[in-house]
C-alpha cells in the first residue's frame, strides 16, 4: 500500500518529464517500425521484380 502511494507520488513529481520521455520512446519506435516496414516493402518489390519477373 505504501509502495503504491510512493509510486503515485513519484509519478506526480516526475509526471511531466516522464510523459515526454514515454512519448519520445513511442515516437522513435513507431518511426523505426515505419522505416523497417517501408524498407521491407521496397526489398520485397525488388526481389519480386528481379527474380519473379516473367521471362520476356
Amino acid at each position: 500500500m505504501e509502495l503504491r502511494h510512493l509510486r503515485y507520488f513519484v509519478a506526480e513529481v516526475n509526471g511531466h518529464r516522464l510523459s515526454i520521455r514515454l512519448v519520445a520512446v513511442w515516437d522513435s519506435r513507431h518511426a523505426a517500425a515505419t522505416t523497417i516496414g517501408r524498407f521491407a516493402a521496397r526489398l520485397g518489390r525488388f526481389v519480386r521484380d528481379r527474380y519473379h519477373a516473367p521471362a520476356a
